[in-house]
């Protein structure tokens, strides 16, 4: 039945019991965990067991839809009833109505004259590319202030999973926590065989100090963000609710000339640090909110994520997609537009 169903994936003209629909579902929902769930159970690579995953996903696709078209002509309705499906959350009731209700005579009408079936065509193709794709970003959420001022809680952001990808100095990346199963965004800083050391603030890279040039001061609204619904460090502390809150900014420059924002509040403990030395098929990353950031400046028994694996790293980021600075994402009020499509330096 599995097999039928799947050779089926462009027929479009039959019709498809509830016990194949059941099946399919049942089949593909378990192959679909095994491959999540492997991941757990596997070394290595970190990319390729989602890579894996969302192509597996994708060549299911057709046969989902054809099986859809299908099951809707068996209980007597028009397949253009699954354009409802394009409406999140009405879509999943589509859904469990096409695995729940009892067949019929049939769908009496017709569902395929020449611009239906090239219309149905384009939209799987199109689908189909479109689950494909996502082999290759991952999309993540910025749910604390590490990163600011390049990111800013309540950001939206994709890590673009580019094949033979190898982190440059200056690139934010998202990664896996060493040791959990956490994804965290940060810059890198040192490459395999860099030394990095902290004094006073300031970043050595190789022996040599990065240059730091003043940029004015970075103010934010008191006030809660994001799903954690954090407050604000401000060097001008204290500070009450609506009043605002103020930071100090520089730009740090890469020997290479790259450049970007880092943020400083006050003088902490990661203002200074020993000497680090990044091993062969490491990274050594900092968020730019300097004191704030349980970065590689702390071992992962304290709290930080040392030094990352190159196998660990998910994906560059190069643009926010989508910010909002309330708990919800669907909070339209606290959307900041300004930072749509933003590119991160």
């Amino acid at each position: 039945m599995i097999a039928q169903t799947l050779g089926r994936s462009f027929d479009w003209t039959g019709r498809a019991t509830r016990k194949e629909a059941w099946a399919f579902l049942l089949f593909s929902a378990a192959l679909l965990v095994a491959v999540f769930f492997a991941e757990v159970w596997v070394t290595g690579d970190h990319l390729m067991l989602p890579r894996l995953f969302w192509i597996i996903a994708a060549a299911l696709v057709p046969a989902q839809i054809s099986l859809m078209i299908r099951r809707a002509h068996d209980i007597g309705h028009s397949a253009r009833w699954l354009l409802l499906c394009l409406v999140p959350f009405v879509g999943l009731a589509v859904q469990v109505w096409l695995l729940l209700a009892p067949s019929g005579r049939g769908y009496p009408g017709s569902d395929h004259p020449q611009f239906a079936l090239i219309g149905g065509l384009v939209v799987t193709i199109a689908l189909t590319l479109l689950t494909a794709s996502r082999a290759f970003w991952q999309p993540y959420s910025i749910p604390a202030g590490s990163m600011k001022p390049t990111l800013l809680v309540g950001d939206r952001v994709i890590a673009w999973r580019s094949l033979g990808y190898s982190p440059e100095r200056s690139d934010v990346v998202v990664f896996r926590h060493p040791r959990q199963p956490i994804d965290y965004v940060k810059r890198v800083i040192g490459l395999p065989g860099d030394t990095v050391q902290m004094k006073d603030g300031t970043v050595w890279l190789n022996g040599s100090p990065l240059p730091q040039t003043d940029a004015g001061q970075f103010a934010e609204v008191m006030a809660p963000q994001g799903p954690a619904q954090t407050t604000l460090l401000c060097s001008n502390a204290p500070v009450g609710y609506g009043a605002l809150c103020f930071n100090e900014i520089k730009i740090e420059t890469m020997p290479d000339g790259k450049s970007h924002a880092i943020m400083n509040t006050n003088t902490t403990w990661l203002d200074n640090s020993q000497i680090f030395t990044v091993p062969a098929g490491y990274y050594f990353v900092m968020g730019d909110n300097r004191d704030f950031s349980m970065d590689s400046r702390a071992v992962v028994d304290a709290g930080g994520v040392g030094m990352v694996p190159a196998e660990n790293i998910i994906g560059r980021v190069r643009r926010v997609t989508y910010s909002t600075s309330a708990r919800y994402a669907f909070y339209l009020w606290a959307l900041r537009p300004d930072r749509i499509f933003k590119r991160i330096e």
